[in-house]
């Protein structure tokens, strides 16, 4: 099929065309740019692996020293072995410059290492040999000490077990006593009870009775009835007996067989009782069941009296043999005084006996050893003498400085006195720094150092080791003072640069610290890639001052966004300052 378009339809459908163009022309320039800008970030960046690590600075105070110049002099007639310096080499205090050698300084040191090690086993032998005489002594001695000791405390304790004794078997008699008159009480309390749960059985004082039992109590037996009122009058007037005593410790001896007899007869009260009881009729108002019950309370109650009267018989029985027994826990007390007396009386004599013999035994070793000790101590002294002449022949710098003068040559032969050198500060002063272990590990032999920020000096020594007291470790610098800009014994302001900070592992880096966003679930930094901000997990090792070493997550050539970093979200489209 073929299609024909006239000229108007062409005309039409151009004419559509161009007024889409246009119109999409002048919507893009209409488009505000400040929307546009509202949707880019500024941000500022870094490419990893700058070396951040020597940013920064250490700020303190140091004290100015004056310069020195010091002679090289040899202290003994010798050979020179070595020279470990030129003219114009800086030196440190204690390094070794010269080494000479004498035959006869090196044999008289040997031959007095020899006689003071013979000296010296000649002591331990002499000790050795008297402490076996006086070793069976000694053993003796504080065997007999010992003994000594032990008996005294044996003493302390058998007159303290006396004393408390004593007080305890009149606390005992007391409280015997006491307890005494407690049960007689808790009797009439037990018998009181007792009295109180038969009348409420058989109504003989009291006004209440268990109901329905009136009519059929001991209908099979009335006699038994008879029996258990006939008990119950005689319980009471004996409780009524004892209720109306005045019982305390010093007449509850006389007393307490009355209780005792007071129970017995409760004890037949409950016999008769239960026989009643046995002999009673279950009704509609009484059932069995009820019955069967108060018999079984009954045969405990019985039970219950029963133990009580033989407790009472116990204390009963005590306090008969109250004095007896305390005469007999006394005397048991004496005796055992008395031993202990004895016993300390013959271990003071034993005492005394081995310490006169230790103190003779150990005065004739006292004797040995200090012969020996002088002796020992003449050859130490002649030692020393030998190790200072030995000493002598290695020439140290006394200073930290430069060698100005060198007037001895090797293999030459020199004499005491004479001068081998010179080392000398030559202008230069000394600023005295203390520093923090943190902060020393920064520092290093040669660095440069500001000194009240116009002058420039040099670090030339470092502390082995911290003060033990103020746990800071002494720096050393050394200014060129040629114009007198210090002056010595006044203060002034130092500033270290920090070192490079060696990362732990190669492929680590250091970067700001405000750069890492640190989160409990992780941290995270962002890098700029192709114009937008990108979220990067990293892991972050050691910090110092304003600096972060990363251990993972980041490499060389990424580009870091090191300011707003905490404005920008992944994915935001951003610019770089």
């Amino acid at each position: 099929m073929k299609i024909n378009f006239n000229k108007k339809t062409i005309f039409a459908v151009l004419a559509v065309i161009i007024l889409i163009v246009v119109f999409t022309k002048i919507s893009n320039k209409n488009a505000s740019p400040e929307a546009e800008e509202t949707t880019v970030k500024t941000v500022a960046t870094m490419i990893i692996g700058e070396d951040l690590a020597t940013q920064g600075s250490i700020k303190t105070e140091g004290s100015v020293k004056a310069d020195s110049n010091v002679s090289l002099i040899s202290m003994q007639s010798a050979t020179v072995k070595n020279i470990n310096f030129e003219v114009g080499d800086t030196v440190f205090a204690g390094q070794n410059l010269i080494s000479m050698s004498e035959n006869a300084i090196l044999t008289s040191l040997l031959n007095a290492q020899t006689d003071y090690s013979n000296k010296q086993n000649n002591l331990e032998i002499v000790k050795t040999s008297t402490d076996q005489d006086i070793k069976s002594s000694e053993i003796n001695f504080r065997n007999a000490k010992e003994a000594l000791e032990l008996s005294k405390i044996q003493l302390k304790s058998a007159q303290d077990n006396y004393d408390n004794g004593i007080i305890q078997i009149e606390k005992g008699k007391a409280d015997l006593k006491n307890n005494a008159v407690i049960t007689y009480n808790n009797n009439l309390s037990a018998l009181f009870d007792i009295l109180d749960q038969i009348d409420y059985i058989i109504k003989e004082d009291g006004e209440e009775q268990i109901a329905g039992i009136e009519n059929v109590l001991a209908v099979k037996n009335r006699q038994s009835l008879t029996e258990t009122k006939s008990s119950y009058r005689t319980t009471r007037t004996c409780y009524d007996t004892l209720a109306a005593k005045q019982i305390s410790a010093e007449n509850i001896q006389s007393e307490i067989n009355e209780s005792i007899s007071c129970l017995q007869k409760a004890k037949i009260a409950i016999d008769n009782l239960i026989i009643a009881l046995e002999n009673t009729i279950s009704s509609q108002d009484f059932s069995e069941a009820t019955l069967n019950s108060q018999i079984s309370k009954f045969n405990q109650l019985r039970l219950s009296v029963l133990g009580t009267e033989a407790n009472t018989k116990s204390t009963e029985q005590a306090l008969e043999n109250i004095e007896i027994n305390a005469k007999a826990d006394k005397d048991r007390l004496d005796n055992a005084l008395a031993l202990a007396k004895n016993q300390l009386a013959q271990t003071e004599i034993a005492y005394e006996s081995a310490e006169l013999s230790l103190e003779k035994t150990k005065s004739l070793k006292e004797q040995q050893i200090v012969s020996a000790q002088i002796a020992k101590d003449s050859s130490l002294g002649q030692l020393n003498l030998a190790r200072e002449r030995a000493g002598d022949l290695y020439i140290q710098s006394p200073i930290n400085g430069v060698v100005t003068k060198k007037s001895v040559q090797l293999g030459e032969e020199v004499s005491p006195g004479k001068v081998l050198g010179e080392v000398s500060q030559l202008g230069l002063v000394k600023i005295i720094v203390n520093l923090s272990s943190d902060e020393i590990y920064r520092i290093a032999l040669g660095d440069l150092v500001k000194i009240e920020k116009e002058h420039e000096g040099t670090v030339v020594n470092i502390a082995p080791a911290a003060d033990p007291l103020t746990k800071k470790v002494r720096i050393e610098i050394a200014y060129d003072n040629t114009n007198s800009d210090l002056i010595a014994e006044t203060f002034v302001d130092v500033e270290f640069p920090k070192k490079k900070l060696e990362t732990q592992e190669e492929g680590t880096f250091y970067i700001p610290l405000s750069s890492v966003t640190i989160t409990q679930n992780g941290n995270y930094v962002f890098l700029n890639e192709d114009g937008k901000a990108k979220k990067q997990e990293v892991s972050i090792g050691r910090i110092d001052d304003a600096l972060v070493e990363i251990s993972s997550g980041l490499s060389n050539g990424m580009e870091l966004i090191i300011e707003g970093n905490k404005l920008v979200e992944n994915g935001d489209l951003i610019k770089t300052e």
